[in-house]
């Protein structure tokens, strides 16, 4: 086996995680774009931090309301879209693990 190592292009913080990277964001920005979405006629509509932040708690209530807990796992079977993004940060948000 060969090894590689190359040096980071940025640094990681030795704390927090991507959930509480959307709390920050949604501090620091609440009204800047987080992601743009495709829709269906060809646009696309931006989603605020602010507005993903409300989407990822609604989600992530439902989740835990329906059993799956802290260190369960959940798959997710989906093609590349936001609603995969948006499922990944619910599950992280009700303490759960993401299986892609």
């Amino acid at each position: 086996m060969k090894e590689f190592r190359e040096r980071a292009l940025v640094s990681a913080p030795d704390t927090g995680s991507l959930a509480s990277f959307l709390v920050e964001s949604e501090k620091a920005a609440p009204n800047d774009s987080a992601f743009s979405v495709a829709q269906p006629d060809g646009s696309w509509r931006d989603v605020s931090y602010r507005e993903f932040g409300d989407q990822v708690r609604k989600l992530a209530r439902g989740i835990a309301a329906n059993g799956v807990g802290v260190g369960d796992r959940v798959g997710i079977m989906s093609k590349t879209r936001f609603e995969w993004t948006l499922t990944d940060f619910a599950l992280w948000y009700a303490g759960a693990v993401p299986v892609p």
